[in-house]
């Protein structure tokens, strides 16, 4: 039976936007094997099954990179010690893939090994890619693109460190229109590139429209859900609460520390604003459903 390999540096327990696609398509292909490989974390078995088609498979060393220091300096001491960790990664997970026989490498992301990507970032060039075991392998290979940050930036390093990145690839899934856009500009001149633009679902089970008479409530509660990340309105959201009327609500879901939510709230007027930290993924269709606008910043 055929297997394929979804390569992500970040899974279960880390939820997220791109950790919850995998789970959905996991889950919606029952009769396909599914391996995850992914970053070892603390406190995590090295592998487990996840579900009766899919198993993770973790490699080390440990990752410590999605728990931030509350010391700067002590962060800075130890990052070429993060960066080592991800050679380190990269070169087992290279070694597991040639040793596996997958029919299909899916790669989520080309957010993967970001320290190496910071030092990139910090001498303003693409010394260490951590893409550039892709030729390496042999296996049909695919790639979905969950996000461009060259979109919001006008330093022309996020653009090369991307497309090199997506240009390692023949086959590109893209779940938004506007990196659709992007990508096939980028690949127009290659012949043997094949780009998709599939948008991510939406479980109609668990999420549909309500129609309740929004005119004639007297309390208006407007959802956000969202990092605590500039680069995805987070600023704008805060502004927002001081501009609202006072029968509008703004009901948060957002991921981030304690100290990073604290220190939002004290941006926002705390009269039209509710922060809700963290939301398990099996409960944000009732967080989402309880409002009665949803706002995509």
């Amino acid at each position: 039976m055929s297997m394929i390999c979804i390569f992500r540096d970040k899974f279960h327990p880390i939820i997220g936007g791109v950790e919850t696609h995998i789970s959905s398509l996991l889950e919606s292909m029952p009769r396909r094997n599914f391996l995850v490989l992914t970053n070892r974390l603390p406190n995590t078995p090295k592998e487990e099954q996840y579900l009766p088609n899919s198993r993770i498979v973790r490699l080390g060393p440990v990752s410590n990179d999605f728990v931030p220091y509350r010391n700067r300096m002590l962060g800075r001491g130890l990052f070429p010690f993060r960066m080592l960790k991800d050679v380190i990664r990269i070169e087992r997970k290279l070694k597991y893939l040639k040793n596996n026989p997958f029919d299909i490498v899916h790669v989520h992301g080309i957010d993967i090994s970001q320290n190496l990507f910071r030092f990139n970032y910090m001498m303003a060039q693409d010394i260490f890619s951590p893409f550039s075991w892709v030729g390496k392998i042999r296996n049909h290979k695919l790639l979905t693109v969950h996000g461009l940050d060259s979109i919001y930036s006008d330093n022309n390093f996020f653009k090369k460190y991307e497309k090199r990145a997506i240009m390692q690839f023949n086959n590109i899934v893209c779940v938004d229109e506007y990196i659709y856009q992007h990508v096939t500009k980028w690949v127009s001149s290659e012949r043997n590139k094949q780009v998709w633009y599939v948008p991510n679902a939406i479980d109609t089970d668990l999420f549909r429209p309500i129609h309740n008479g929004l005119i004639n409530n007297s309390q208006l509660n407007a959802g956000l859900v969202c990092r605590n990340d500039v680069l995805h309105g987070i600023e704008i959201a805060a502004q927002l609460t001081h501009v609202l009327p006072e029968n509008i609500k703004l009901n948060i879901a957002m991921a981030a520390t304690r100290e990073e939510i604290n220190n939002f709230k004290l941006k926002c007027n705390p009269k039209n604003v509710n922060v809700v930290e963290n939301v398990e993924q099996s409960k944000m269709p009732e967080f989402i459903n309880s409002q009665d606008i949803m706002l995509n910043l």
